[in-house]
This record gives C-alpha cells, structure tokens and sequence, in this order.
C-alpha cells in the first residue's frame, strides 16, 4: 500500500507451470550422462489501485532450457545449461553452469 509514497496500492499474482524431462542416454563404469530439456511458462496479473480508478496489467513469458546432465561416480554431478526466453521481447539466451555433489554412501 501506498508504494514509494505515490498513494498507489498495488498486488501482483503470479502462476508458474514447469516440467523437465531426462533420460540416461550413456552409462560406464563412473559416469553417466543424462541430457534433460525442459520448459517453464509464467503469466503475471497486476492491480494498480489509485484515487482515480484500478488499472490492470498481465504479462507473460516462458523458457526453454537444454542441460546436459553428466554424473562422475555418482558423486559430482556437473550441469552446464542453455536457456531461451519466450514471448517476451528483449530478453537474451542465458548461459548457466551447476555443481553439485553427493556426500551419502
């Protein structure tokens, strides 16, 4: 309520859908490789509420991401990734890199 000290009152909701989906494409002793693909979509309504009336916006926007999974000794898992961005305009292919490990026997 009353962001920034403008009297503008606002609320947002958000819904998000996402799945991923991989598969053990090559296995050897100490490693595996997993590529998945998977897609998230999110659509945003926001109010912004004045002394003058409501006035209401929505957007939208999604991602399409690619990670080949690679598994070393079932201990180190490494995940580069590539994401590209939909129904928005401007938005830029985005590069990311994930390390994990696994400390249980």
């Amino acid at each position: 309520n009353n962001f920034a000290g403008t009297n503008v009152d606002t609320s947002a909701n958000a819904f998000l859908f996402s799945t991923t989906i991989g598969l053990l494409a090559s296995e050897s002793p100490g490693f595996e490789f997993i590529p998945s693909m998977g897609i998230a979509y999110e659509t945003q309504y926001f109010t912004f509420s004045t002394a003058t009336g409501d006035t209401h916006a929505k957007g939208t926007l999604g991602t399409i991401m690619f990670t080949p999974g690679l598994i070393f000794n079932r201990m180190i898992t490494v995940q580069p990734n590539v994401m590209f961005p939909f129904g928005v305009d401007g938005r830029d292919v985005t590069y990311g890199f994930m390390v994990s490990f696994n400390f249980s026997s």
